[in-house]
């Protein structure tokens, strides 16, 4: 699969392909390649910042909707992607902020459950975590 990839860079131009013997071969990224990195990086940092900026948007304001609700805190349970932005947030909001790998939560606060906490599966028939919220579920905007 590497040299049938290889071989297609090459044809675009973007790999120069040069075989030093039977058995070795060379390859070497030309200035249409590094152009083309260059581009697609680019593309890719743009798209990135733009989400970075939506998810953003999308926790400050469930946090100020938590903030009207009179919840002074904010639980993290689990491992998120995002703690640090929650974190960042929730000082700008002077709301505090923990992390927790359990759902025991203080008086005042608000679960928050990570990306690695998973819903009640539909047939069991129980609620899926009535005590919090989802941050898949603000992120994608439900």
């Amino acid at each position: 699969m590497t040299n049938v990839i290889l071989r297609k860079l090459a044809q675009k131009g973007w790999v120069i392909v040069r075989r030093i013997n039977s058995r070795n071969i060379q390859y070497a990224v030309t200035p249409a390649g590094i152009d083309e990195i260059g581009r697609r990086s680019y593309k890719f940092f743009k798209k990135t910042i733009r989400n970075v900026v939506y998810y953003k948007d999308a926790l400050e304001r469930f946090l100020l909707s938590a903030k009207t609700k009179n919840f002074r805190a904010i639980v993290l349970v689990g491992k998120s992607d995002f703690d640090f932005v929650l974190a960042f947030l929730c000082q700008k909001h002077k709301l505090e902020f923990t992390q927790s790998e359990t759902s025991a939560c203080a008086e005042g606060a608000l679960l928050a459950y990570a990306e690695d906490i998973e819903d009640s599966p539909p047939e069991s028939g129980e609620p899926a975590r009535p005590d919090g919220v989802y941050l898949h579920d603000i992120l994608i905007g439900l």
